[in-house]
């Protein structure tokens, strides 16, 4: 199965923690194991430094580039030939190639990934706002693990010793993952207790792994450079002036280059951290994202902040907005993550910009071979609707993040995308009486009907079906309700 989503879409910690190790030659897989990886490149067999270097910089640039395993596999070709590299385990036959090529280039990845998310998810802020981390497995792999499959789901607190030995990946081509949740979402889980085994090297040294872990992956990848650098710091306040300074200007210069790469990745790292929270979503709530998240990217579309399909395709503007003070849908979501990481309000753009979102999600609901096929004139009420709904329902996905709804009657009432149309299908709801007209908000039963018409998204019912809903909620308002969803229904984008 080839590697897609979260390892296609880098980010600056990823990148960092790959480029601080050093070249290591081996003979053998388990030369170096566990944390060693942490600081140490290496691929069994390859023991020449040009050789090496050559692999380096292509598992570097899969990394940093979001480069496919076609195309590591084409470099692998070359830099063998070029380095004239023979008795490479695998070497002779296209499975071979394929399963080495495969092991190197999900290892590194997967490795390098799941170092990346431990220093985002040991910052601070997150600590501070979800100090309990989650377990999830993936369910697109053929053959899971069964304890992999029992751990889904489990919370602790981020300093249990078990996420010492159980941080994935666990295991050869385990691709289960952590997010960090906050202290409400912990019921009393506590760290399960499998059993032990016993592995013997290939020295006839005796090893006891944890069940459910691959000998040499029960370690949290990056937690000792992480760690180190921790420790680092505390230990220059420490020395004398001399060794002090120089250590400081150490870890500046590794500031300035983290600093250098963040200013590279900043795009991609946006991008990856709006996929990482819809990924969270849908391992919480599935039903509000049914088709996933696939892609997550960014494109200039002018006076928009979002858009997707129901593929769990999306797509954040870097157009500016002047209405939101000239910023982009992207800069604003990025503003909204990091603001919802840290407890601080969010002011009304990048709110919006998250209502944008959520707005987004409701399409994902839908079936985009509908949508595709839907005439302009119907896409017009069936984006009103829509509108009008994550209007109303967008403080559910800032619950989630931990934030409060501060601009709801604003949004409501400023809204940037159709708001002639969608003006005109507001003003007919309180006109009638389906909404408050000074707080906006639908009444209840009267929004329950009419999400279960925008996620059901029968186009050529769905002006019928809203007009029923209402009249039969508001029977002498039929005739208005009518000719007003008529005239939507003739009307254009605007």
């Amino acid at each position: 199965m080839p590697i897609t989503g979260i390892f296609r879409l880098p980010f600056a910690e990823q990148v960092a923690f790959f480029r601080q190790k050093i070249n290591m030659p081996t003979e053998h897989y388990d030369d170096i194991i566990k944390s060693a990886h942490d600081r140490a490149f290496v691929v069994a067999g390859a023991a020449k430094a040009d050789l090496l270097n050559d692999l380096r910089q292509a598992v570097d640039r899969s990394i940093a580039e979001g480069k496919s395993i076609g195309w590591f596999r084409k470099e692998f070709d070359a830099i063998v030939a070029k380095n004239g590299w023979t008795g490479w385990t695998g070497e002779g036959t296209k499975d071979g190639r394929d399963w080495r090529t495969r092991i190197i280039y999900r290892t590194n990845m997967s490795a390098s990934y799941a170092a990346g998310r431990y220093a985002q998810l040991t910052s601070p802020s997150m600590l501070k706002n979800r100090p309990y981390w989650k377990y999830i497995h993936n369910d697109t792999v053929l053959h899971p693990r069964p304890l992999h499959l029992s751990w889904n789901g489990l919370v602790l607190k981020h300093d249990d010793p078990w996420w010492q030995t159980h941080f994935p990946p666990n295991g050869w081509g385990c691709r289960c993952r952590v997010t960090a949740v906050r202290a409400d979402q912990y019921k009393g889980d506590r760290a399960p207790d499998d059993g032990m085994y016993e592995f013997v090297d290939r020295h006839g040294e005796v090893h006891r792994v944890p069940q459910g872990v691959d000998y040499g992956w029960d370690y949290a990848p990056g937690a000792s450079v992480t760690a180190l650098r921790a420790n680092a710091i505390a230990k220059s306040e420490t020395l004398g002036d001399g060794i002090s300074n120089a250590l400081r200007q150490q870890l500046a210069r590794s500031e300035h280059e983290g600093e250098r790469i963040d200013l590279q990745m900043r795009s991609m790292r946006t991008l990856q951290d709006v996929k990482a929270i819809l990924s969270d979503i849908v391992a919480i709530k599935p039903e509000w994202l049914p088709h996933g998240v696939s892609q997550v990217v960014a494109a200039n579309v002018d006076n928009v902040f979002a858009m997707t399909d129901s593929r769990g395709y999306f797509v954040l503007s870097t157009a500016e907005i002047p209405a939101a003070g000239g910023r982009s849908g992207l800069s604003l979501t990025l503003a909204a993550l990091r603001k919802s990481q840290d407890g601080k309000p969010l002011d009304f753009s990048e709110e919006y910009a998250l209502e944008s979102i959520w707005h987004e999600m409701g399409h994902n609901r839908q079936a985009h071979q509908m949508l595709d096929s839907m005439p302009i004139e119907q896409r017009v009420i069936a984006e009103s609707l829509r509108q009008t709904i994550a209007r109303q329902t967008y403080p559910e996905l800032l619950n989630m993040l931990g934030i409060e709804a501060l601009h709801l009657l604003a949004i409501r009432t400023g809204g940037l995308s159709y708001t002639k149309s969608a003006g005109t299908f507001k003003n007919l709801l309180v006109e009638i009486g389906a909404m408050n007209p000074v707080t906006l908000a639908l009444h209840a039963p009267i929004l329950t009907s009419l999400q279960l018409i925008d996620q059901k998204a029968t186009w050529n019912s769905m002006i019928q079906d809203i007009a029923t809903v209402l009249s039969d909620a508001y029977p002498s308002k039929k005739v208005l309700i009518v000719e007003t969803l008529h005239r939507l229904e003739n009307r254009r984008y605007d």
